[in-house]
């Protein structure tokens, strides 16, 4: 079983260790068999006589383990997997502990695909994954051979690689054939039918009580035995139950004050580097007022810093950003 969990320990990562390296240590039987057989391969060039024999059988045996448990893959698997998932060679060197929130969940990804587990549990898997990265991952779990479990808010992720949905609600669970949108099809028309025979039954008791309440009122004692037989047919009926309704939508009200300027924000030939890497340069743009912008690009290529850079929490290397008049900034953080 493989688990990509939603919030990871960052912490408990060996900041010190490469991309790369780290891949490998999902790979610990193969790199101890690794350090043996380099080992004995030593042992190997020194012996003589009977310890040749000895040696030369433990080498093959280790050899065959090694080759039979993808030892002779795993490496080029691992790099593979990272240049997929949109690692170049520069990311692949890099120290753990230089990369972004978003480059490390693909790094978490990358390591665990490469095991290919029998069981590949996925918690929000699309989350800090960029568009490249998350159509690659899409058509990776479509043609996975083996068992996927996912949990995510993304319908058309879940539509392209689930055929299966557990869906929890009610404190009940009900599995259904077919992808997000076919449960949710399903699950209305159930809804729908169970909804009509509820209305359909409560008519029949009504109905029912009615009679019973006629025959009270006649006051005969062969009423009195209708009314019996009536109460229990009620006590028979099997009553249909509906679902409790969903939650409705929440609803938020903002309150808007006086407007701003024209111009909201402005940048002029902005320049930052961590350290020695240069993220962003010379950069200017303008954005107006009632504009909605997007930051596109690859994970790492500054898209949180330019926002951080926005709301002064990191300093400008070269160039300013200008607000306008009245501009008030909410930031909601990654």
């Amino acid at each position: 079983v493989g688990i990509l969990e939603q919030n990871p320990n960052l912490s408990a990562l060996p900041a010190n260790a490469d991309v790369l390296e780290y891949m490998y240590t999902a790979f610990p039987r193969l790199i101890t068999l690794e350090g043996e057989i380099a080992r004995v391969e030593n042992l190997l060039a020194h012996a003589a006589g009977d310890e040749i024999m000895t040696l030369s059988a433990r080498l093959g045996e280790l050899n065959t383990e090694f080759a039979n448990g993808g030892g002779l893959e795993f490496r080029s698997r691992c790099r593979g997997m990272l240049l997929r998932l949109g690692f170049d060679e520069e990311l692949i060197t890099r120290k753990i502990s230089t990369l972004s929130g978003g480059q490390y969940t693909r790094l978490a990804l990358a390591r665990l695909l490469a095991t290919e587990p029998d069981i590949l549990m996925l918690d929000e898997p699309t989350n800090h994954l960029d568009i490249d990265a998350l159509a690659w991952l899409e058509s990776y779990l479509q043609n996975y051979k083996k068992t996927v479990i996912i949990i995510s808010h993304d319908r058309y992720f879940l539509d392209r690689t689930t055929n299966k949905t557990l869906w929890l609600r009610y404190g009940k669970a009900r599995l259904y054939n077919g992808s997000y949108s076919a449960c949710k099809k399903q699950s209305d028309e159930e809804a729908a039918a169970l909804e009509k025979r509820y209305k359909e039954q409560q008519k029949v008791i009504a109905r029912i009580q009615a009679n019973i309440e006629f025959q009270r009122r006649c006051n005969q004692e062969h009423n009195y035995v209708t009314i019996r037989a009536k109460e229990k047919q009620l006590a028979r009926m099997e009553q249909v139950e509906l679902a409790p309704k969903d939650e409705k939508n929440i609803r938020l009200r903002f309150a808007t004050e006086e407007e701003s300027a024209g111009n909201v924000m402005e940048a002029k030939s902005l320049c930052f580097s961590y350290g020695q890497r240069e993220l962003i340069n010379n950069l200017s743009f303008l954005i107006r007022r009632y504009e909605r912008v997007m930051f596109l690009g690859a994970n790492g290529t500054g898209k949180s810093t330019l926002m951080k850079l926005i709301n002064s929490l990191l300093v400008p290397t070269g160039g300013r950003i200008e607000l306008g008049y009245n501009v008030k900034i909410g930031y909601y953080d990654q």
